[in-house]
């Protein structure tokens, strides 16, 4: 009689030790390997580069276990000052684009992150660095009662109805409405204030697919931009989306409402001009680097001859975490694109300074010799390095300029810290570190 009593009290022991073995994961999920950031404070305006308010910039890379953030300091990031996010393999091969917001309206920057699924997870951040993920409840319930299967494409952010809290926006996807918009700010449970839907013109031949926020009223209220998009049976790849129309849906008081829609596919509006990406492309000896303006096709400047590259590689070039910030600090606009298959997969960084005047002196090439790693200039066949730059540019060491953060793989892989400096990226005061399971960035063409 006392055995079976002994066994009845093993069960509920061995339940209690198992749901403290999962709290403790679900701690480690948020925590890095060794010591915490320097503890920050809550802004009325948060910086969305920095999730603990300490003034420096927190970079995102992938691994192949998960998301790892590191986060800044005054000699940039360091191995051990991270938190560690583990995701499904699917996930972390996908390299889903982390977003930044304050989502709770407490003054601290928020990670967010879309999964393949379309689950959409938040870390909130605090003074010590981010939370445990958290999934937002986003009711995919349509104001008739019905149930739909939203797009699985990634959220869009911003304050669409200009109370001064960040919503969420997405696309309603086959069965649902054009857009379905969370109003915030959310709670720490990962519920929003309200949700809404945004009613447009619905293409005849696509289905809402994804959307993309920024101010393209001009009037300083965030928009959104719908593309709707249906599929190709015969093409290469019959399941791939084809953009097929869009709609601009103009925010206000009540929030997005469409203000004017169009068939195929188009660049940003015109008053999102001011927006510039750098795409190198070509193969073998005819290869070119072209500066782009507002999403438009047509390059307003293209270089040819490009420096840092060896001659006669025949390789995918890769575009790679190409992105635009200040890295000089003279308050002009400056961009960074990789191309991780370039020089035989050893990859290359290119830097155009003051992108709206490109021109041939302001451009220049980083490869890994540069920051202090291995480099063959006469290699024939491929690398596993792939040096490629991590979107997007940030101050990393809270010096006014922004800093780049780039990787290399294979059998030790690396991440490197090239700080911004007068005369653009400093490849002279780069340091770098291991980091297991690295994965290049998210492409950008």
């Amino acid at each position: 009689m006392q055995r079976r009593s002994t066994r009845l009290w093993a069960f509920p022991c061995a339940l209690l030790l198992v749901a403290a073995a999962v709290l403790w994961w679900l701690e480690k999920a948020a925590s890095g390997p060794g010591a915490k950031p320097t503890a920050g404070r809550a802004s009325a305006y948060p910086d969305p580069d920095d999730f603990n308010g300490d003034g420096f910039g927190d970079p995102v890379v992938w691994t192949r276990s998960g998301l790892t953030v590191l986060y800044g300091g005054a000699n940039g990031p360091h191995a051990d000052v991270r938190t560690d996010v583990p995701a499904s393999a699917s996930d972390a091969l996908a390299r889903p684009h982390p977003l930044r917001a304050d989502l709770d309206d407490d003054g601290f920057t928020d990670l967010l992150m879309a999964t393949e699924s379309g689950v959409v997870r938040v870390l909130w951040g605090g003074a010590e660095g981010l939370s445990r993920p958290v999934d937002l409840s986003l009711s995919t319930t349509t104001n008739t009662g019905k149930t739909t299967t939203m797009a699985k494409t990634p959220p869009a952010l911003g304050d669409f109805d200009g109370d001064g809290s960040t919503d969420l926006a997405r696309p309603g996807g086959a069965t649902g409405p054009e857009v379905v918009w969370y109003k915030g700010p959310f709670d720490r449970s990962g519920r929003p204030a309200a949700r809404r839907e945004a009613a447009g013109p619905h293409s005849e031949e696509g289905v809402p697919y994804r959307v993309r926020a920024g101010d393209y009223g001009g009037d300083d209220t965030a928009d959104l931009l719908l593309d709707f998009a249906t599929t190709d049976p015969e093409s290469d790849d019959p399941s791939a989306p084809v953009v097929s129309g869009g709609t601009l849906l103009l925010g206000g008081e009540d929030g997005p409402s469409a203000a004017r829609s169009w068939a195929g596919a188009r660049p940003l509006p015109r008053s999102a001009s001011g927006t510039w990406s750098v795409v190198f492309g070509g193969y073998g000896d005819d290869r070119t680097l072209d500066v782009l303006r507002g999403g438009a096709t047509d390059p307003v400047a293209t270089f040819h001859d490009l420096p840092g590259l060896a001659p006669g590689q025949l390789t995918d070039p890769g575009n790679r975490g190409g992105s635009t910030g200040d890295v000089d600090g003279d308050g002009r606009l400056d961009a960074v694109t990789g191309a991780y298959g370039a020089n035989w997969w050893q990859g290359v960084v290119f830097e155009v300074r003051d992108v709206a005047h490109a021109d041939r002196v302001n451009l220049r090439s980083i490869v890994t010799k540069d920051v202090g790693l291995p480099y063959d200039a006469k290699r024939t066949r491929p690398s596993s390095a792939q040096f490629a730059p991590h979107a997007p540019l940030l101050d990393v060491n809270g010096d006014g300029r922004d800093d780049l953060v780039a990787s290399t793989r294979g059998k030790n892989p690396q991440v490197v810290f090239v700080p911004g400096s007068a005369e653009g990226l400093d490849a002279d005061g780069a340091h770098h570190f291991n980091l297991a399971g690295l994965l290049y960035p998210e492409s950008t063409g």
